[in-house]
């Protein structure tokens, strides 16, 4: 067998074949450059295309695991179509996903959109992305965070190819035996979240050790005991379907109040199968009404929202400053918190439009990372959604970090409340008139990164000033011209649909080779819409250029 069969077998399986098949006179021998030209030119990547060059082969995939990529958090789930959910721990608003697609539906695999990449697989799909999974950890040298287990076949691999986990999700009946059962809750004694469904097996089987992971969520609970709850270590417990009689519920609640067992218990919830008398549940217990507060900022958000004298002491205290507020503007609105002090927890506030639960606000103290309090708006969510970030601002005094803007109205709302900001998504068609994009160029401070989808204008439109903020991502940027991308002072440059022309290219080469102007420029990527001859484009782009292989320069596309 051919030492590059498997690496061949590999690149198949995710629709590259064809990058390497192609006519040599159609090719560009990339991976035939020095080692240091080629780590000159990936170091600028993202994530997806980091991936996909590290599938070119071996010598490709080496190069990549010489970078220290910034690591990522893997989530890996296989429930209809198989998906890998990759996120930055740098920076969580940065995320990237890979889907692998069931049907033919495009003459060209790999498809990549802005964050998202579809693969063509070869009947396996599950296989296939196992087999991604294993790659994306070994270049990104990252583990896997969290994976969604709906069969035998997944736990079996998981438990071989990485059984400590963070978070495990399992499907109702992806658990087939007792024994598997057993397995599992022995090896994953290192999880942090273990969500089980329901065990399917017909057996009567009852659980009297402790389940180890910190935090537990499990439906169809009625085989866990008494005893594995009041002999485990868990913060976090939550039992749906369970056999917990009165007495029972009793039983753990005195032993939680004396501070005998259940020791790092910081949230129960028991849904029982059995009518409970509250009477019974309460005998003899020390019911207290206490006002400290855990730091959790849910707790306080919702208790800063009872009265004005409530929302002024809130503000008396001193809490642990958020580093960022998160602003989801899509549907339903969310508001995603994180704090300082705790980097690795973060709070979701939702906004529902219909009754979709029991009661509102609802609050739900989740694993040790996340926490979700839902809440139901009065008919106009967008509204509500603004009063409730103006709240969080005023009790906690941090600013927002990120917003997605997908309505016309928060616009002006945002450059009133708060018109520097670092990281800003306006949505498709949100912009609708030249005035309101040059309103957001001229009255916002966007200190890192600006993402604008199509905007809905007259189609001979085009902008020629520059765009005054340090990285830009623009899809649909048939508007932008060359004269305000040269005369600007951006470090990052990414445009989606550009009409620009192999001599626009070449102006713009010549330009940053010679330093007089995109001095700041660091890196550039333009997707032109329509290319006849790609050979010929190529060939008009570099024209009288210095194109050199060296590896003292300045940064400028000497390197290219």
């Amino acid at each position: 067998m051919s030492v590059h069969e498997p690496e061949m077998d590999l690149l198949s399986h995710f629709g590259q074949l064809d990058i390497q098949n192609k006519p040599k006179k159609h090719q560009f021998p990339l991976l035939k450059l020095p080692k240091i030209v080629l780590l000159d030119c990936i170091e600028n990547l993202d994530v997806l295309e980091i991936i996909l060059f590290s599938l070119l082969s071996k010598r490709a995939k080496t190069i990549a695991n010489l970078i220290r990529w910034d690591p990522l958090d893997i989530c890996f789930g296989t429930q209809n179509i198989p998906q890998i959910q990759l996120t930055s721990s740098i920076n969580t608003c940065s995320q990237w996903g890979i889907q692998f697609i069931k049907e033919k539906e495009s003459s060209d695999y790999p498809i990549r959109t802005s964050h998202r990449l579809f693969l063509k697989h070869d009947g396996n799909m599950i296989e296939n992305s196992r087999q991604m999974t294993m790659h994306i950890c070994e270049v990104f040298r990252s583990p896997i965070l969290g994976i969604e287990i709906h069969g035998k076949s997944q736990i079996e691999w998981i438990l071989k190819f990485q059984p400590k986990l963070r978070k495990v999700w399992t499907s109702n009946d992806a658990i087939t035996s007792v024994e598997t059962l057993n397995r599992i809750l022995e090896i994953l004694k290192e999880t942090e979240y273990l969500d089980l469904g329901s065990i399917g097996t017909y057996e009567e089987f009852q659980i009297t050790e402790p389940i180890p992971p910190r935090a537990i969520s499990i439906e169809n609970s009625h085989w866990v005991t008494l005893s594995s709850i009041l002999n485990g270590t868990n913060s976090v417990v939550r039992l749906f379907d369970s056999k917990f009689t009165s007495k029972d519920i009793n039983i753990i609640l005195k032993e939680w109040q004396m501070g005998s067992k259940l020791r790092n218990l910081e949230y129960l919830l028991i849904h029982t199968i059995t009518r409970l008398d509250a009477d019974e549940v309460y005998k003899d217990l020390n019911l207290t009404v206490g006002d400290e507060n855990d730091g959790r900022p849910m707790t306080v958000i919702l208790f800063s929202l009872l009265s004005k004298r409530a929302k002024t002491i809130a503000k008396l205290n001193r809490w642990n400053s958020l580093t960022s507020i998160i602003l989801c503007a899509d549907s339903p609105p969310v508001i995603h918190l994180r704090c300082s002090m705790n980097p690795g927890s973060s709070w979701m506030i939702y906004f529902k439009k219909k009754k979709e639960l029991p009661r509102y606000p609802y609050f739900e103290i989740g694993p040790k990372n996340n926490h979700c309090l839902y809440l139901k708006g009065n008919g106009n969510l967008i509204k509500d959604f603004k009063k409730m970030v103006e709240h969080i601002y005023e009790v906690f005094p941090s600013p927002i970090g990120c917003i997605q803007i997908a309505e016309k109205s928060l616009i002006d709302w945002i450059i009133k409340f708060q018109p520097t900001i670092q990281d800003i998504r306006i949505k498709k068609d949100v912009i609708t008139s030249v005035e309101k994009l040059d309103c957001i160029f001229k009255n916002l401070k966007v200190t890192d990164y600006l993402q604008l989808e199509s905007v809905a204008i007259n189609k001979n439109f085009q902008y020629t000033e520059p765009i005054p903020f340090r990285c830009i991502e623009i899809k649909d940027s048939s508007w932008l011209t060359l004269p305000s991308i040269l005369n600007g002072n951006n470090s990052i440059i990414r445009l989606y649909g550009s009409k620009w022309t192999s001599k626009d290219i070449n102006t713009l080469l010549k330009e940053w080779q010679m330093g007089s102007k995109l001095q700041n420029l660091e890196f550039m990527e333009i997707d032109i819409t329509k290319v006849v001859d790609a050979i010929n484009f190529f060939d008009e782009s570099i024209e009288d250029l210095n194109v050199t292989n060296g590896d003292d320069n300045d940064g400028r596309p000497t390197t290219v």
